[in-house]
């Protein structure tokens, strides 16, 4: 059964629970021509960039639908293509990853699988982050089990100008 959550009832369920690090924003840039997505994760509470580079370093190995993966202190940007895959988990090594990615005319859907800690993180504490409008979660995780979660979120779109100034 399906559970579904705005980002204010986790928040109201989960928000005083210690060990649940929530992440403090998720941002989704579409480009409709690529069929990729730009996935802005602002990690856990801005300072956990151990997390955040061990999800950079796993999750292209782990899901084939991660092009690239990057990293800016605690801030994990990765180029994600639209698609669903079979992620390769490896308990207690590469415990988490990007199952499937969907765009629709107004949201973006992010199915995230993991397990033990990569599940919790999977569910719970991404759908605590601004910009999450709400959470579908399959299965909570945790322990050896594994936790999946779809996160929806709204479509952004990427502007970039550039300024000659060399006059």
């Amino acid at each position: 059964m399906v559970e579904v959550y705005s980002r204010e009832q986790l928040l109201k369920k989960y928000g005083n629970v210690k060990w649940i690090s929530p992440y403090q924003r998720i941002l989704a840039l579409v480009d409709r021509r690529s069929r990729t997505v730009e996935l802005h994760e602002f990690h856990a509470r801005g300072k956990c960039s151990g997390g955040a580079a061990w999800e950079v370093y796993h999750y292209p190995r782990v899901s084939s639908l991660v092009i690239s993966a990057r990293r800016e202190g605690a801030r994990n940007i990765f180029t994600v293509r639209q698609a669903r895959c079979e992620l390769r988990l490896i308990p207690g090594i590469a415990g988490a990853g990007i199952e499937s990615l969907e765009v629709s005319e107004d949201e973006v859907k992010v199915t995230y699988a993991g397990l033990a800690g990569g599940g919790v993180a999977a569910t719970i504490c991404r759908g605590l982050a601004e910009g999450v409008k709400r959470v579908e979660i399959y299965e909570h995780g945790g322990g050896s089990q594994l936790g999946r979660a779809t996160l929806v979120l709204p479509i952004l779109s990427k502007l970039v100008i550039g300024v000659d100034d060399t006059d």
